[in-house]
């Protein structure tokens, strides 16, 4: 898994030198070596063809007087920080003359540190934070800070330390160190002093380790001036690596918080590190013969390249994420990072497609790649990458990590779809089919939204989006049926054909009547509907769902379905003849405002048309319903309206076999309706049938004020007691009285004797609605006194009740009255009261006793009784 190399080593110095190396520095793309002999040689690439070879370009002898154990370039400050026989000194950076020597108060210098500002090029724009540097020695931490050409560095802070000897120091950030005892790591806060420890080496492994080593990196490109504006709100982050025996840990830290460890970030070598550095996104690990990368972004052994050899290398040091220069007694090496795109060819030719990703991913930069190229660029590597990655997935059936990977690559999605369709049964297992989703729903939001071309037109990508979209609902229909309908609201490019079989063979009507009821295939939907009417399960059964269909197109546009629902609406009729013509006919016709009803008659059928539809189509009694619910939605006045809903009563009546209350549906509509043309009402309704229309002659004779000719009819056709029935249902709303008028006819018919028993029924039912009088007048002269006095008895007993309510009530009203006078008496009575601050109108003392005798005059005076005048 190790065969790819992540790192190209160029050798800076090979072969038999006559000097050691003591310390190590970099500078820019050079590399600055302190010596033994207290020389500083400086090394640089070539130009031109020769370019990747190092040369030496500058030799400084007696730079110090002894070996140079450490050495810093400050560039922005042109200044040379080194540490020679524990005396930390100053240099120009031009001249190479010493210019300083930091006052350590006499500790032996070991080690030194600067911050990031230090680290920052020459030029690189403003640097906010302040240039610090760190000297360890062996007891005391000492900082400094550059305080300008004149003063330089001057100590700002001084620490003592504890006894364990601290072997190494490194800052994080402004405001915080990293300090590497021989068994542990701890975190000192220059703010503060308190002191975080966050990783400690067990006591097995602290006496074999090597001294321990740390590398620091406060997020992307902390070596550019971003770091100081993040250190400045007070957001950064830092990335802390340590060195625990043979492994690196990796920690992270916010502010000036404690260090917190991620787990996951280990990275394991085979012997003591004594050394790394960070080159983002990778971390080299340096041991006594070797140089191992790993890259940070990736878990497990895909995190691990090729190691390269390399004895006896005791530093280190990197100033930039591609760069980096090891070194030992008497060699350097320079390290560069393979570009991000030749790594990953290289992954992709060992099938360690996620590492490749990974480096693809990863924020490091290309040269001679710059701005939206870079981007461009490494979004096309990724992509190819991500299709190798899919199609080595798919050949070995990871179908569902296949996808997901085909949805970042370039491949073609037809390409794809293609592979998919050729899966047996099994492979589409319900994995696969969940993962199939996402990919497809990821192809149709980059397509087109428009409506398919026709079949006889190319390929084009209206036509793939069809067959994107009629995938998912095959797709839809297998991982989620309660999906499908929401996914047909939303696509109108799904296969119409293709769509109904499959939605057929699942059996799913509701989502099959929604896709031809969604592209307007009205004739098909409904055809559907009658097919399923006579299933005994769904919700697709029976009559109901037609007419709720037919209904909507309606209320959509009824001139232009107008053909589409006369069609489909008959065997609705012959089923369920009143629901359906209620429903779907009556139902769009409602009561509405002026505003936008000529749209609404432009797309409305008119009621003649739908009336002679039905007396065409249906029974008679669907017309009568849908008439009687035409005019209470719409309220109209209308006088043919109603006479034609009078015509079809008269039609059910006159029909053999016709329902029980169509006579009294009739009566009920002649009594309420107010707009019916009641002369050419009575005009055609048939004198021969009279026997079957009595009750509602009678009824349009007697709105017309003809109660006695009605009256005579219905005594004619139906007898005495239907004509009594009639008075007593119209009496009430009737100005002329119905019951004198009928015993009228009783007892003086236009021709025969008179009607003497019929006569006395009335006489005995109805005593109260007749006037004794002229039933006096009316009785003939020969009948018994005997056959009336049932009557007379009952008239005089309900006068003489009626003559003592009248005076109950004359007397209860009189009381009334004279209670009301009392109490406006009571009300207007005028009032005195003495409650001693009351005077005398005559003597005007004081009415002081409560007992006192008052007299009040008329004009309100009041007067003691003892200032009266003598009467």
């Amino acid at each position: 898994m190790a065969a790819t190399s992540a790192l190209t080593v160029t050798q800076v110095i090979a072969g038999v030198v006559d000097y050691r190396i003591t310390s190590l520095a970099c500078w820019h793309d050079k590399v600055v070596a302190g010596c033994h002999d207290g020389s500083l040689r400086v090394f640089a690439r070539g130009t031109g063809a020769g370019r990747a070879e190092f040369h030496p370009i500058f030799t400084k002898a007696a730079f110090a007087p002894r070996p140079i154990d450490s050495v810093v370039i400050i560039d922005p400050v042109d200044v040379i920080v080194s540490i020679s026989d524990a005396v930390c000194s100053v240099h120009d950076l031009a001249s190479f003359a010493q210019v300083d020597t930091l006052d350590t108060g006499g500790s032996r210098c070991v080690s030194l540190a600067v911050n990031a500002s230090c680290r920052q090029r020459a030029g690189a724009g403003p640097l906010p934070h302040p240039f610090l540097i760190a000297v360890l020695s062996r007891s005391k931490l000492h900082v400094y800070q550059w305080k300008g050409p004149h003063l330089r560095f001057q100590t700002v802070k001084a620490f003592n330390l504890q006894a364990d000897r601290v072997t190494d120091v490194e800052f994080i950030h402004d405001t915080a160190v990293c300090l590497a005892f021989r068994n542990r790591y701890e975190v000192l806060h220059l703010d503060t002093g308190l002191v975080d420890e966050f990783a400690r080496i067990p006591a097995d492994d602290a006496s074999a380790a090597p001294s321990p080593s740390l590398y620091r990196r406060t997020g992307p490109q902390r070596r550019s001036c971003c770091a100081a504006t993040l250190l400045d709100r007070g957001t950064s982050t830092a990335l802390v690596a340590v060195a625990v025996n043979s492994t690196a840990h990796l920690y992270t830290m916010t502010g000036n918080a404690a260090p917190v460890a991620i787990p996951e970030k280990t990275f394991a070598v085979d012997r003591p590190i004594v050394g790394l550095v960070l080159m983002r996104p990778m971390i080299v690990l340096l041991t006594q013969d070797r140089i191992h990368p790993f890259h940070m972004e990736v878990d497990g052994s895909a995190a691990t390249f090729r190691s390269v050899s390399f004895l006896d290398g005791f530093a280190l040091h990197s100033n930039a994420s591609e760069m980096a220069f090891v070194a030992s007694d008497s060699a350097i090496a320079f390290l560069e990072r393979v570009p991000d795109q030749d790594l990953a060819e290289d992954l992709c030719r060992t099938r360690r497609f996620e590492a490749a990703v990974a480096v693809l991913r990863s924020p490091g930069r290309d040269p001679d790649v710059t701005g939206g190229q870079l981007m461009s660029a490494r979004e096309r590597d990724l992509a190819r990458v991500y299709g190798q990655y899919a199609d080595d997935l798919f050949q070995s059936g990871r179908y569902a990590a296949s996808l997901k990977a085909f949805q970042q690559s370039d491949v073609d999605p037809s390409t794809v779809l293609t592979r998919f369709n050729g899966l047996s049964s099994d492979a589409m297992c319900d994995q696969t089919v969940a993962a199939l989703m996402p990919y497809l729903l990821h192809l149709r939001s980059r397509l087109p939204r428009q409506h398919p071309p026709s079949s006889a037109a190319p390929l084009t990508p209206a036509d793939f989006a069809v067959v994107v979209d009629t995938m998912l609902l095959r797709t839809y229909l297998k991982a989620d049926r309660r999906l499908v309908i929401p996914f047909l609201s939303q696509s109108p490019l799904v296969d119409v054909d293709q769509a109904a079989a499959a939605l057929t063979s699942a059996g799913q009507f509701d989502a099959l009547l929604f896709l031809y009821e969604s592209r307007a295939m009205h004739d098909r939907a409904l055809s559907l509907l009658q097919g399923l009417a006579d299933s005994t399960t769904g919700t697709l059964s029976g009559t109901l769902p037609t007419i709720h269909y037919l209904r909507r197109l309606m209320d959509e546009d009824a001139i232009h379905h107008w053909d589409l629902i006369r069609r489909h609406a008959v065997w609705a009729l012959d089923r369920d003849p009143i629901t359906a013509a209620v429903k779907i006919f009556a139902y769009h016709h409602r009561r509405r405002s002026s505003v936008g009803s000529g749209e609404a008659h432009r797309t409305t059928i008119g009621p003649t048309a739908i009336i002679d539809y039905l007396k065409e189509r249906a029974p008679v009694q669907a017309a009568i319903a849908f008439l009687e619910a035409y005019i209470a939605n719409t309220g109209t006045t209308l006088a043919p309206i109603h006479n034609e809903l009078a015509h079809l009563y008269m039609s059910a009546i006159l029909q053999p076999g016709a329902p029980v209350d169509a006579g009294r549906r009739m009566q009920d509509f002649l009594c309420r309706c107010q707009y019916v043309d009641l002369p050419a009402l009575l005009q055609d309704m048939p004198a021969d049938k009279g026997d079957l229309l009595a009750s509602e002659r009678a009824v349009v004779l007697h709105r017309l004020g003809r109660s006695d000719e009605a009256l005579r009819e219905l005594v004619e056709h139906q007898g005495a007691l239907a004509a009594i029935g009639f008075c007593n249902t119209h009496a009430p709303s009737s100005a002329t009285r119905l019951h004198m008028q009928l015993l009228r006819v009783f007892l003086q018919p236009a021709a025969g004797d008179p009607m003497i028993e019929p006569a006395l029924q009335l006489l005995h039912s109805h005593y109260r609605q007749l006037d004794a009088c002229e039933v006096v007048k009316l009785l003939p002269d020969t009948l018994p006194v005997e056959r009336v006095r049932d009557y007379v008895e009952k008239t005089v007993g309900h006068h003489l009740e009626v003559h003592r309510r009248n005076q109950i009530e004359k007397h209860l009203c009189r009381g009334q009255h004279r209670q009301a006078h009392l109490d406006l008496y009571a009300r207007q009575r005028p009032r005195v009261v003495v409650d001693g601050c009351g005077r005398c109108d005559s003597c005007r003392q004081p009415i002081a006793d409560p007992n006192v005798v008052v007299v009040r005059y008329p004009n309100g005076a009041v007067i003691d009784y003892k200032c009266l005048p003598d009467l």
